[in-house]
């Protein structure tokens, strides 16, 4: 359109270089207005960018904010959940274990000694032979080894 403008005006005009310079200078104008407003949008678009990276720096805050949360409370769990393994469970609680006083505590017991068995004491049913002794009674039921049902070899 500019370019129509300045031919058709340069075509009408009596006086060619004034048509010429008017012109130029139409056009410089035209070239000045179309610069500002594209200047005109990159500010706007820009500060439209800026806004958008402020807003998008506030929920990476909150994400943030609540991810370092989450994580307090699992951290928190995880520590309940190991006291809770740690600690005794009232419920199981049996008789506290207590020092035993001075005076019933255990003599120190004396040291073993061996002593050979002598199989000719036991009477003749518990391994023994009775070499013209009686046989001795069974201390569970009161008869003779030999006649003993458990300890025996013919039970009565």
């Amino acid at each position: 359109d500019v370019a129509k403008y300045v031919q058709s005006n340069f075509d009408k005009a009596p006086d060619k270089q004034k048509a010429l310079d008017e012109g130029k200078q139409f056009t410089r104008d035209a070239l000045a207005s179309v610069a500002y407003q594209v200047h005109g949008l990159a500010c706007a678009v820009s500060d439209l960018l800026n806004e958008q990276v402020a807003e998008l720096d506030s929920i990476e805050s909150n994400v943030s904010t609540i991810s370092q949360r989450l994580s307090l409370y699992h951290y928190g769990i995880g520590r309940n959940e190991m006291k809770s393994f740690l600690m005794e469970n009232p419920s199981h609680r049996g008789n506290k274990v207590t020092e035993v006083p001075v005076e019933e505590k255990m003599a120190v017991p004396q040291q073993y000694q061996r002593h050979q068995i002598n199989y000719n004491a036991l009477p003749h049913g518990f391994g023994g032979s009775l070499h013209g002794r009686t046989a001795a009674a069974c201390p569970l039921h009161g008869r003779t080894a030999a006649a003993c049902p458990l300890h025996g070899r013919t039970a009565a």
